[in-house]
C-alpha cells in the first residue's frame, strides 16, 4: 500500500480501509472476538478482536487530540518512539501537508528508541 501524498488521496484511503476494516470485523463471530488468536503488536503476545479495535481507537483518539491542539496552535507532543516505530523520518513528518493544518512538533530522540 502507498503512502497518500495528499489530503484526498488520505481522505480516499481512510474511506477505503475504514470501509474493509468494518466489513472484516462484521464477519468475526461474536463469541470469538476476546480469544487472543492473533498476533501482539510485542514479539511473543497475543491479542484479540477486541485488543485490536482497542488498540485503534486509541490510535485514533491520539491523532484527533494531536490535530486538534495543532489547529489551536497548542504544541503537539509526539513521542519520537512513535515517529520511528511507524516509519522513520517519514509518516508524523509529513501529517500535516496531508491534512492540511500547520506544522506539528516534534520531542527530541527520547532514548527509549
Amino acid at each position: 500500500m502507498s503512502v497518500p501524498q495528499t489530503k484526498a488521496e488520505l481522505l480516499l484511503a481512510i474511506d477505503k480501509n475504514f470501509s474493509k476494516l468494518i466489513s472484516y470485523l462484521n464477519a468475526i463471530p461474536p463469541e470469538v472476538t476476546s480469544d487472543k488468536s492473533m498476533d501482539g503488536h510485542a514479539k511473543g503476545t497475543e491479542m484479540s478482536v477486541c485488543d485490536l479495535v482497542s488498540y485503534l481507537l486509541g490510535w485514533n483518539a491520539l491523532v484527533v487530540k494531536w490535530i486538534t491542539s495543532d489547529a489551536k496552535g497548542l504544541p503537539v507532543d509526539i513521542p519520537h518512539c512513535i515517529r520511528s516505530s511507524v516509519r522513520p523520518g517519514r509518516i508524523w513528518e509529513t501529517t500535516p501537508q496531508l491534512t492540511g493544518r500547520g506544522r506539528l512538533l516534534q520531542r527530541p530522540e527520547c532514548g527509549h528508541c
